[in-house]
């Protein structure tokens, strides 16, 4: 019979030991995975600029990439992570809300067009921008060979004329970039845009034109105003402006089939976040089982030990064993993943951040292993406190 009660304590001790062990984890998931705090701060210590400018000079094209491309990268791009970040933690305030049960209905299209795909976001993102010195540069690099040198210099005042067309160009992009976010997204049936190139190139006109008069090249100097004026035009529509419309138009031919894959892609996304809800909620009646089952196994040792000092003493050790084995766990864990740590072809931003992501998403469970063994060295010296003799034995 004694070995009997053995073996079952034995099992109990160590289905007790499995239990706290999957707590521990199971509280672990409540303080990260499951937690869109957690998520969202680790987003914001990865350094985004960083891993961006990484990508695009591994690219090889960096060289190639236009100076105030180099300027946003360098001194613009970090700010704008910050508001990359706050879109991707609004966005992700919105999914958890939806999978721990917090609201009862998420549309996609709403959620993201409200958040990573804000056209507010590409607003931002054009404001900072210099787009007269990224103008001049892309039309100096591709078409100055193409035009007569005789006024070639004029392409160095092409930035003047697009500081002027600044809000010529925010209006236009809040008119395009809008109904192209509904169309995408499937909250229009139709995209039709027309974008006028009357005003910027009767602004680029007039504002060359004028540095053409002020600073007029030598081999024009013996020609009439008229001819003058002849040669510029040609310069201006046959050369600089040469194959541009008059009109730019975007229909839904432009992006056909994009509408449809999109809305086919967050439909299945739909489906799965619901799938995971449903996770969410068998794990979160697992977890109130786990706490019963916990329960019922020390309530069972009580009722074989019989004794208040011998239930300490064994619910004491098998927690302070059952902390000691997390405790190490998380330690070896800790040990195994650093700087060092080869992460495979990752950028470098990333490499540095990752060993912090894991010891942080550890540290709910070092802690609970720390409190469990606590737990357990408090209920062995209650055993070895506690005189109190059983029952039968008292006189």
């Amino acid at each position: 019979m004694v070995f009997f009660r053995g073996i079952g304590l034995g099992v109990m001790a160590f289905l007790l030991f499995l239990l706290v062990l999957i707590l521990g984890l199971s509280i672990n998931a409540n303080f990260t995975v499951l937690n869109p705090g957690f998520i969202n701060g680790q987003i914001q210590k990865l350094d985004v600029a960083d891993v961006v400018r990484e990508e695009v000079l591994a690219s090889g094209s960096f060289r190639e990439t236009p100076q105030a491309v180099h300027d946003f990268l360098q001194t613009e791009l970090p700010e704008y992570s910050v508001e990359l970040k706050e879109a991707v933690a609004e966005a992700v305030n919105r999914f958890y809300d939806y999978l721990l049960g917090r609201t009862d209905t998420l549309e996609l299209p709403v959620a993201l067009g409200e958040t990573i795909l804000d056209p507010e976001l590409l607003y931002s993102l054009a404001d900072r921008i210099d787009w007269a010195d990224l103008t001049e540069e892309m039309v100096q690099r591709n078409i100055s060979d193409q035009i007569n040198p005789v006024f070639s210099y004029l392409t160095d005042y092409i930035d003047d004329a697009t500081v002027k067309l600044d809000g010529w160009f925010k209006t236009t992009l809040r008119e395009v970039v809008t109904p192209l976010q509904e169309y995408l997204l499937g909250q229009r049936d139709t995209l039709t845009i027309a974008i006028d190139l009357g005003e910027p190139l009767a602004v680029m006109y007039q504002t060359l034109f004028d540095v053409y008069n002020r600073f007029p090249p030598p081999e024009v100097s013996n020609l009439t105003p008229l001819q003058r004026q002849m040669a510029f035009n040609d310069f201006f529509f046959y050369e600089l402006t040469a194959g541009l419309p008059a009109v730019i138009e975007i229909d839904s031919a432009a992006f056909e089939g994009t509408p449809e894959a999109i809305n086919q892609a967050l439909m299945e996304l739909q489906v799965d976040l619901a799938q995971i809800k449903d996770y969410v909620n068998y794990y979160r009646f697992g977890f109130l089982g786990l706490l019963v089952a916990i329960a019922a196994l020390a309530s069972a040792a009580y009722l074989v030990l019989r004794e208040r000092r011998k239930w300490y003493f064994y619910t004491g050790l098998t927690l302070f064993i059952t902390g000691l084995v997390g405790f190490v766990t998380v330690m070896a864990t800790n040990a195994a993943i650093g700087i060092n740590t080869d992460f495979g072809s990752v950028p470098t931003a990333v490499h540095l951040w990752l060993p912090g992501l894991v010891e942080s998403a550890i540290r709910p469970f070092l802690l609970f292993s720390i409190l469990i063994g606590a737990l357990g060295i408090t209920g062995i010296i209650l055993a070895q406190l506690d005189r109190t003799q059983p029952p039968a034995l008292k006189r």
